[in-house]
């Protein structure tokens, strides 16, 4: 391989695609969506994003929120890469979907985002505090 110069490793990182792996798990009651969808890498304005929207009414964190904030940002149709879910969907999942979803989603998208698996059991032990202060809440 011959030695690339400072532009041309520039123009490599510049044309660089987002990485997109094929979500090669099946969803309970889902499974006719088994090998038609993929998970997009994050970039840091999607996760910018996904914690703006996170962001519960009193201004805290809400780590529900930031899960499928980041799902919607990543979960795409695998021929097309057309986005599942919009922003606007986020509420709706936060309220509707159970962890059985919300879970296995969420470790994809950050393992094929590069997130940690520190950073990812942390999420998902704040995950699992908030959604257990919501059902004692509830």
């Amino acid at each position: 391989m011959s030695k690339l110069t400072a532009q041309q490793a520039r123009e490599k990182f510049m044309n660089r695609k987002k990485r997109m792996i094929e979500l090669d798990i099946s969803l309970p009651d889902l499974e006719e969506l088994d090998g038609q969808l993929g998970v997009l890498e994050l970039t840091a304005k999607d996760i910018e994003k996904a914690q703006k929207l996170s962001k519960g009414a009193n201004g805290e964190d809400d780590a529900m929120a930031m899960t499928a904030g980041m799902i919607a940002r990543a979960l795409v149709m695998l021929d097309s890469r057309e986005r599942v879910f919009t922003d606007d969907d986020i509420g709706y999942m936060v309220e509707n979907f159970g962890l059985a979803i919300l879970e296995p989603l969420g470790t994809k998208v950050a393992l094929g985002s590069g997130i940690s698996e520190n950073a990812l059991e942390e999420a998902k032990k704040n995950l699992m505090t908030t959604t257990v202060s919501a059902s004692a809440t509830s």
